[in-house]
């Protein structure tokens, strides 16, 4: 049985999309829509950030960045599937707090508490923005270049020149993001922050715009994150996983503040009599609409 008080940590890097999948989350918990695995129990608990969150993703409109700075504790008063009283918390943390641990190699105390005190980890991965490693061939191919450019002195700047004045200075944000994740969930796992955790939900969000390249999200991590692949199943790591496609909007929504008119896409969207029906949950081959069916695994 689940715990009363059980907390979820989310987890992703910034516009990874947390923030609307506790929205798209409460909308079908809230509106009873489709079955789903927890119910709505009392009103126990302040809701307002929650709602906004859900009246901004029933708009077809994109979540404002969760800012830096104190998270905002989401706090869902639930029934469980054996009548049980459940409240679940999910502190949403800003992407640059988990961005920091890796670059920083510093952890907020808000995060630290919160890591040493959840049940379970949601971990998100957008699909549409994650920075790929460069490929060994590629560097390969670089430094033949560089060699033949040394090799005709013409081409040469003269003594002086700045040859990288265009290029980007790198820091650790331009790491490619499954070395990111991957660092981040060894130090949640490891001294000294040594969370108690044990399972991870890792959440490919945005999957509507891979969706029909015919792999399964498991086969997608593999193909494009080699590296958190092997991590998480190596059997060394310490984790208990599963990999989902999540698709928490369907499609392109709106910015924010934006006054343009729909697009086709959006539009068929906003017809959809249930909005829960926007949402796409992929766990191997099942396609599923129920975003709470993750946190009865992570919970149990």
């Amino acid at each position: 049985m689940i715990e009363e008080g059980s907390t979820v940590a989310v987890c992703g890097l910034p516009g990874s999309g947390k923030t609307t999948y506790l929205a798209a989350l409460w909308h079908q918990i809230e509106s009873g829509e489709i079955d789903t695995q927890f119910k709505r129990g009392a009103y126990r608990s302040e809701y307002g950030y929650i709602n906004s969150l859900r009246n901004v993703w029933l708009e077809g409109r994109e979540q404002v960045r969760t800012a830096q700075g104190s998270p905002n504790n989401v706090k869902l008063d639930l029934i469980g599937r054996e009548g049980e009283n459940i409240a679940l918390n999910f502190p949403d943390h800003s992407g640059e707090v988990f961005s920091s641990i890796w670059a920083d190699r510093e952890c907020d105390q808000t995060l630290l508490d919160t890591l040493q005190t959840c049940s379970g980890l949601i971990a998100f991965v957008n699909v549409n923005n994650f920075r790929k490693p460069i490929k060994l061939a590629r560097l390969i191919e670089q430094a033949r270049s560089l060699e033949e450019l040394q090799g005709n002195s013409e081409a040469l700047p003269e003594s002086g020149q700045n040859v990288a004045h265009n290029q980007e200075v790198w820091s650790p944000s331009n790491s490619p993001h499954q070395v990111m994740i991957t660092d981040i969930l060894q130090c949640i796992s490891s001294a000294p922050i040594s969370a108690p955790i044990q399972k991870v939900a890792i959440f490919l969000s945005a999957w509507d715009l891979v969706s029909d390249q015919g792999v399964s999200p498991e086969q997608f991590l593999t193909q494009n994150m080699p590296l958190l692949s092997e991590y998480l199943g190596g059997g060394e790591s310490g984790w208990d996983y599963q990999v989902y496609g999540l698709s928490a909007q369907g499609g392109k929504y709106r910015s924010h503040d934006s006054e343009d008119p729909l697009s086709p896409q959006l539009e068929e969207l906003m017809k959809l009599p249930k909005p829960s029906e926007r949402v796409r949950l992929i766990l191997g081959k099942d396609d599923m609409k129920d975003l709470s069916s993750p946190l009865e695994w992570l919970l149990s």
